[in-house]
C-alpha cells in the first residue's frame, strides 16, 4: 500500500475497526476492478511472451488473493490477514 495512505490512516482519528473496514472496502473495490482484466489476460491463452505469461500468472494469483481475503467476509479475519503480512 502506498506508504502516505497509511500515514493519513494512521494520523487519522479512526479506531482500529475503522481502518481495517476502510481497507477491507478498497479491496473489495480493487477486486471488482482487476477481475475484468483477470478474465481478458486468460483469454489471450498462448499468444504470450515469457515476460506476459509470468505477468499473467503474478496478477491471477493477486486476484486470488483479494479473493480469499474478501471471502473470509469478517472484518477481524481481514485485520488477522494484514498483521500476518506484516
Amino acid at each position: 500500500m502506498n506508504n502516505n495512505i497509511l500515514k493519513m490512516l494512521d494520523d487519522s482519528n479512526l479506531t482500529t475497526h475503522q481502518k481495517v473496514e476502510a481497507i477491507f472496502v478498497g479491496t473489495e473495490a480493487l477486486l471488482r476492478a482487476a477481475l475484468p482484466v483477470r478474465n481478458i489476460i486468460m483469454q489471450l491463452g498462448s499468444h504470450r511472451s515469457d515476460l506476459e505469461d509470468a505477468l499473467a500468472g503474478t496478477y491471477y494469483r493477486m486476484c486470488l488473493m483479494m479473493e480469499s481475503l474478501t471471502r473470509l467476509n469478517k472484518r477481524q479475519d481481514f485485520q488477522v490477514s494484514l498483521h500476518c503480512a506484516r
